[in-house]
């Protein structure tokens, strides 16, 4: 906002503060531009860093009835302003501004549902910022009352606040907080709004990561099944196959349908370092995991990988096929091969995917025809979409060579 440091004599600081205070005490509409004024020069003042953080506490307190006001303002630019301000506070204050931080939340939440665009969206990030400069606890309980707030774009900005808490704060605070954390995120999964529930959802996974098996004790008490479902698909390596090992004939199938001979595998949900999501309609510190693709089961190494699937149906007679890499197709067979996908058929009834790394090489550059990696008894099956591509060209090479007889023959007529 274009604040500007403004060096002054530490022995006017109180009567400069008594004068801020009075032109931000003064609610007449056509004074906006003093209040506006107002606040640049207090905020400047705070940059200048003259003084220690220490000595505003006096101003801090009375702050608590003075900076609501501006917060609640219609008029846009104030408010804009006045949520730079609290950012910076914010940053320079530290832990001495929490308490009057968790006195203006209220105030900064009631803006979210106004109609006014720029108003809404510069509180939002103002909280957004402030959850990222410090792990002030005490908004935990505003998070954990506006889970049920009947206004549904405050839930749905609410529990991204949540998630955000939950991808970047430390591990020892959030163990600190864990019993205000999961019972906020239990009133988020009952939540009417997909938008708050999938939020929550990769709140649980960022969660996992640091307590696995609290988490695991969480879904497994969730009583909506489906949405139990939907956290196991996205949960990180470590508290995925801890749940296996605890539920060894649960059946949840932790990948998506969608092609595997050209989609590879789902990206995963991992706490991240703080970076800006205020901007993001899901905003997330990372790049925002895909609820449809599940989690990422691949890992990379240095040889060739591939990835299988493993299928049980209830038939005796089903076999284990493991699909093999694509790169040597040319385009147009990629894309033939990609509308048929590989999947599960309605007869199975667990299907585990796992990742694992083929020792079977590619096939070779120069073939047009693909064959499947090598399955774990060492039997190779080329797929019937290769043999129909094959078929293919050989058509294509025949009415070539006809086209080219053709013309050959025209020439020597003439």
């Amino acid at each position: 906002s274009g604040f500007k440091s403004i060096k002054f004599d530490p022995k006017t600081l109180n009567s400069d503060l008594t004068k801020i205070e009075e032109k931000l005490k003064d609610r007449n509409p056509d004074h906006w531009k003093q209040r506006e004024e107002a606040i640049r020069r207090l905020t400047g003042l705070i940059l200048s860093r003259v003084v220690e953080p220490e000595v505003w506490l006096p101003f801090l307190k009375r702050a608590k009835t003075i900076l609501p006001l501006q917060i609640e303002d219609l008029r846009s630019s104030i408010v804009r302003i006045m949520s730079a301000s609290i950012v910076v506070m914010c940053k320079e204050f530290q832990e001495l501004f929490f308490e009057t931080f968790e006195v203006l939340l209220p105030s900064l939440y009631k803006q979210l549902a106004v109609n006014i665009i720029p108003i809404k969206e510069s509180v939002h990030e103002c909280i957004c910022q402030a959850i990222e400069l410090s792990e002030n606890e005490r908004i935990l309980k505003q998070l954990y009352l506006n889970a049920t707030n009947k206004n549904k774009a405050i839930r749905a900005r609410n529990s991204l606040y949540l998630r955000l808490v939950c991808e970047i704060w430390d591990e020892s605070t959030l163990g600190r907080n864990a019993g205000e954390i999961l019972s906020a995120l239990k009133v988020m999964f009952a939540d009417g709004e997909s938008e708050s529930r999938k939020n929550a959802r990769i709140a649980l996974c960022a969660l996992s990561e640091c307590f696995p098996e609290e988490i695991i004790d969480f879904i497994m008490g969730l009583s909506d099944r489906r949405q139990a479902a939907e956290i196991v698909k996205m949960l990180p390596e470590t508290a995925a196959q801890l749940f296996e090992e605890r539920n060894p004939d649960a059946f949840i199938e932790r990948s998506s349908s969608p092609s595997i001979s050209g989609g590879g595998p789902p990206p995963s949900v991992t706490r991240s370092p703080a970076t800006s999501i205020a901007t993001a309609s899901i905003p997330s510190r990372s790049p925002a995991p895909s609820l449809k693709n599940g989690r990422a089961t691949a890992s990379s190494t240095s040889g060739s990988s591939s990835s299988s699937l493993q299928v049980k149906t209830t038939t005796a007679a089903a076999s284990r096929h493991s699909v093999g890499p694509t790169s040597a197709l040319k385009p147009k067979q990629q894309t033939q091969l990609s509308r048929h996908s590989v999947g599960p058929t309605s007869s199975t009834t667990k299907t585990p995917i796992r990742s694992s790394h083929s020792s079977a090489a590619a096939a070779p550059s120069s073939s047009t025809t693909t064959t499947a990696a090598a399955s774990n008894n060492g039997l190779i099956k080329r797929p019937l979409v290769s043999r129909k591509v094959e078929q293919e060209e050989e058509n294509n090479k025949h009415d070539v060579l006809e086209a080219l007889t053709r013309g050959a023959q025209q020439q020597q007529q003439q």
